[in-house]
């Protein structure tokens, strides 16, 4: 018999759900650590689907990462891997892809290294709680293209009646002349 699911730091699974599990680092176990401690966990992108029209679905976003921390910075570092479920921005067919991307993120506490700092982005972090989701999610978003092709030779919709051209053709005449330019057509004749 199966016990019931508990909630614990890393990912447990169990037979009839998957637990998220929330990626929050306490800054004074990080700060003790002799080595890098290893964190993976989930993070729901529901928010994520409605913010953009072309994404129909999304799964929830794995990551996997592990933090050090040293002269004041906590540096995480790993991956992130989600399944999308796009619509085509030229068929408008639904596909599904799989998007894989590093993470790597610095956070501080101290005011004064954000200052001295300059080529790196640092995170002020104003707890005793480093709460990765949020920048997990974020990065997802970057990660995600502007206008998602189902193919790369996607043929897109016929213009004039709104055939699947990746289905099949039509017998569309496609080429428009601006009205204005139409007397210059035959003059090259």
């Amino acid at each position: 018999m199966v016990d019931t699911c508990r909630a614990y730091r890393y990912n447990k699974f169990c037979l009839f759900e998957v637990i998220l599990v929330s990626l929050t680092i306490q800054w004074g176990e990080l700060t003790a650590a002799k080595k890098p401690l290893q964190l993976s966990g989930s993070v729901d992108l529901a928010e994520a689907v409605k913010e953009r029209a072309d994404l129909v679905d999304a799964g929830p976003l794995h990551v996997q990462v592990q933090a050090t921390y040293s002269s004041g910075v906590a540096r995480v570092q790993g991956e992130a891997e989600a399944e999308f479920k796009f619509q085509c921005s030229r068929c408008l067919e639904p596909f599904k892809k799989r998007i894989r991307f590093p993470l790597r993120e610095m956070f501080t506490k101290d005011k004064s290294i954000l200052e001295a700092e300059t080529e790196d982005l640092i995170h002020l972090v104003g707890t005793d709680e480093i709460d990765l989701a949020p920048v997990a999610r974020e990065n997802a978003l970057l990660e995600l293209p502007i206008a998602p092709i189902c193919q790369e030779h996607c043929a897109g919709l016929c213009p004039v009646c709104g055939q699947n051209l990746n289905e099949a053709t039509c017998g569309c005449e496609r080429e428009q002349i601006d009205p204005r330019l139409a007397g210059l057509k035959d003059f090259f004749k």
